[in-house]
């Protein structure tokens, strides 16, 4: 089910009709069947409207054509890629046929080329890299929209897969992209790729200035009965793209913060807190907070504190607080290998 067709050399794309050509196009149609062509076949082209209310044209197959027919929420996602990027200034061209390939959505502009393939059936890694290296022949890099990413895929520069989902309730379009965890719908992911403001890194650069959630426990002074507050840190660290960096990655013990500008912020606040320190704790950077009882000067046990911490963190509690820090460096550094799609922030983009 094709969303365009030929009137002799003019490509026709059905939604985009008004409502008089639409009518002309159907009576025209019914009276004469040759009256629009496809391009790869001698098909019949006849007119419908889908259950969304999409308008597209239907094709027959013949015995020496390949065409695929597609679903409804595929042609309304190429639909949405199209006029995203020819709203981005972009010229687009719907359901290109080349030589050797076909291409759901492809966009050119000053002698740059993308094409954007959607593929909300499954389909293998093997597959995949074929059809690319397809369009590499052809001096078209491609963007690959999956609703079930391939298996065994690992991100790469030569291979740019993201995943989609539908949302009827998203004003913005049928489907959003699920990117690092958050919804961004298909215009202004669309926009992202084209203004170049997503880019292939290899490296992982953390950022210079940090937050950390800060969280307030009511607690009784286990020597004295003394009832007061504590507060423990949750510190995740971030890319200067905003990407969360899982602790794992790299050696905690490398990392150097600025532990004396991170204390004395707290202390404004929380005069409770009698020192920090860089903890054990893998889940993230390990900063624990050294709480006193006001009254008697005894230590909290920090292991307790951590724990009402991490249940906090669990169930997305909100934080009482949030206090920047500074990275001062990570082995002479602050870089690590980490290949990923860099999202550019006010930071700029990661090391390559």
């Amino acid at each position: 089910m094709p969303l365009s067709a030929y009137l002799y050399t003019q490509k026709i794309i059905a939604p985009l009709l008004n409502d008089n050509e639409w009518r002309h196009i159907v009576k025209s149609l019914r009276e004469n069947p040759e009256y629009l062509h496809f391009k790869c076949c001698d098909s019949p082209v006849y007119a419908r409207i889908s259950s969304q209310g999409l308008r597209h044209f239907v094709h027959k197959n013949t015995g020496h054509c390949n065409y695929v027919s597609e679903s409804d929420d595929h042609l309304q996602m190429k639909l949405e890629v199209f006029k995203a990027c020819r709203e981005l200034g972009w010229n687009a061209e719907l359901e290109y046929i080349g030589e050797n390939f076909r291409s759901d959505v492809l966009a050119d502009k000053d002698k740059h080329k993308i094409a954007f393939e959607i593929q909300l059936s499954r389909q293998d890694l093997p597959t995949t890299v074929n059809r690319q290296e397809t369009l590499r022949k052809a001096g078209i890099r491609c963007a690959w929209f999956f609703k079930r990413i391939p298996k065994d895929y690992k991100v790469n520069e030569f291979l740019p897969v993201f995943e989609i989902e539908k949302d009827d309730n998203n004003n913005q379009g049928i489907f959003h992209c699920n990117f690092r965890g958050k919804k961004i719908a298909i215009k202004e992911f669309i926009g992202l790729l084209l203004e170049s403001s997503l880019k292939f890194r290899n490296r992982l650069t953390i950022k210079k200035k940090q937050k950390a959630m800060v969280f307030s426990f009511d607690e009784e002074c286990w020597r004295c009965g003394f009832q007061f507050k504590t507060i423990g840190i949750w510190a995740v660290l971030e890319s200067n793209c905003g990407l969360k960096i899982d602790s794992n990655l790299f050696n905690l013990e490398k990392l150097t913060i600025d532990t004396g500008i991170l204390l004395n912020a707290i202390k404004k606040h929380y005069p409770n807190v009698k020192s920090i320190k860089k903890g054990n704790n893998k889940a993230n950077i390990g900063i624990e907070v050294i709480n006193v009882c006001p009254q008697c000067k005894a230590v909290v046990n920090c292991d307790m504190i951590s724990s009402k911490v991490l249940q906090s963190v669990s169930e997305e509690t909100k934080p009482e607080n949030e206090i920047e820090y500074f990275i001062v460096s990570y082995d002479n550094g602050n870089s690590f290998d980490c290949s990923h799609w860099c999202l550019k922030s006010s930071e700029g983009f990661c090391d390559l």
